[in-house]
Formats: structure tokens, C-alpha cells, sequence
């Protein structure tokens, strides 16, 4: 169990563009993300600050998926918070862990074709700016999670409302950040329907880095590469045997 543990904490969280590409393609082919990615947001943008610091302490940064429904425009439709928080394989925790969070003050939809190519595209051309980032609290996230749509077999896309990128073993967080160029970090939402992530989290947190003029640090060569300014792999799922749900 601890080796097989061990073997999971090693893998890299690093994807290629065309990993990501395909990512946010399957979210947009599922109706309802589809729908979430048009009228809501398919991403949003924070400070470097916002997730560097929020990895330190506990060695990996806490996502919260938020989903405004109260028509409270101090905050987006759709987004992500973040925190330090700490993450046990076996006890994935239902609520954040600090009182005040980090969250991007503007996200994003979609607005392009829905094929690889206008995906990529996107991913390479698109600016989003200003990065500003709000503070909202454990008592606002609380409201906003558990909130996303039903597939059309009306089961969760997400068992857990968090997203935990890991940086205890493999250390990709520190790649990520070790290029002075990241002023930001972008994250888009994917979607993996594949047997590790059916009964766990399907809805992803694709991570990318943000130069100073709000361009994606990304490039149009090797698209099947996995590079430290493209992220995934973060958790749940827990890693086998681990079969327990909510703590």
C-alpha cells in the first residue's frame, strides 16, 4: 500500500498542450460543462502570489470549485478559490481549512469553435487582463460549493469540491514556479471520464503559467511535450485502496 502510494505521490502533475487541448475539448462535448463554459466561465486568472504562497506551508495548493448561484456579483459565476490546506489520501476534506482564501476577482467563457484547434488556439493567443485577485472566506466558499450540474445520468461530476496540487514528492510545483517570467497562474476546467477519475473528481484544473503581459507561457512546438507551465494531475482521486469518502 505504501509503495503503491509512493508510486502515485511520483507522478508528475506536468501535461503537453495537446494533453490540455483535449482536457477542456471533452468539457466542452458534456451538455451541461458546455453550457457552464459559455455562460459561466471555462477559467479564470490569479497572481503568482495566489498559489505560490498557498504551497508552502503544506507543501501543495488548495482549489475550491465555487459556483455562484445567488446572483451576488461581488464574486464570479464560476470559479476557483484557493488556500494552503492540507490533503490525507484517505480523508479528503469537505471545507477549507483557513479563514480567508484566494480567489481571481474576473473569469472567462468560451467564445471560440469547439474543436482542438480553436482550443489550442486559444490557448496560445488569448490575453486576459488585468490579474486581480479577491479575498473571499470559508463561510462564502461554504455556500458556493457543491453546486455544480448533474450529468445526464444525474451523477456528480465531482464526488469532492476540492482540488489539491501536490508538491510533497515530485515537486512540480516548484518547476512551475522556478521561471521568473510566471506573473500569474490561468487555470481552465477539463473533463476526464476515464476509470480513475469516475468515481472521484471528472470536472480537472488545468494549470498554466502567465507572462507580465497576460500571455500563457506556451509554445506551438513539440504540442505533445509535457512542460513544467502546464499542470494536471492534482488530487482527488486518492490514490488506490483508498476508498473513503468526504471527511
Amino acid at each position: 500500500m505504501i509503495d503503491e502510494t509512493q508510486s502515485i505521490l511520483e507522478d508528475t502533475y506536468k501535461i503537453s498542450l495537446n494533453d490540455a487541448a483535449n482536457l477542456i475539448l471533452a468539457f466542452l462535448k458534456e451538455p451541461a460543462l458546455k453550457e457552464l463554459a459559455i455562460s459561466e466561465a471555462i477559467g479564470g486568472t490569479v497572481s503568482r502570489s495566489a498559489i505560490e504562497k498557498h504551497y508552502l506551508l503544506f507543501k501543495g495548493c488548495m482549489g475550491w470549485y465555487c459556483r455562484n448561484l445567488t446572483g451576488d456579483t461581488a464574486f464570479p459565476k464560476l470559479f476557483m478559490a484557493f488556500e494552503d490546506g492540507e490533503y490525507e489520501v484517505a480523508k479528503v476534506p469537505s471545507s477549507p481549512k483557513t479563514e480567508k482564501l484566494t480567489c481571481p476577482e474576473n473569469t472567462f467563457v468560451y467564445r471560440r469553435n469547439h474543436d482542438l484547434e480553436s482550443i489550442k488556439e486559444m490557448l496560445l493567443v488569448d490575453v486576459h487582463n488585468p490579474v486581480v485577485d479577491k479575498e473571499i472566506t470559508r463561510s462564502q466558499v461554504n455556500q458556493f460549493t457543491n453546486l455544480l450540474p448533474l450529468d445526464n445520468a444525474k451523477k456528480k461530476y465531482n464526488v469532492f469540491p476540492c482540488s489539491f496540487f501536490e508538491n510533497r514528492v515530485n515537486q512540480d510545483m516548484d518547476a512551475f514556479f522556478a521561471n521568473r517570467n510566471v506573473h500569474g497562474v490561468r487555470y481552465y476546467f477539463g473533463y476526464d471520464n476515464s476509470a480513475t477519475h469516475q468515481e472521484s473528481n471528472r470536472i480537472r484544473v488545468i494549470f498554466v503559467g502567465v507572462d507580465q503581459a497576460g500571455r500563457n507561457i506556451l509554445s506551438a512546438d513539440e504540442p505533445d511535450t509535457k512542460r513544467a507551465q502546464l499542470l494536471q494531475n492534482s488530487w482527488p482521486p486518492p490514490p488506490p485502496p483508498y476508498t473513503e469518502q468526504i471527511a
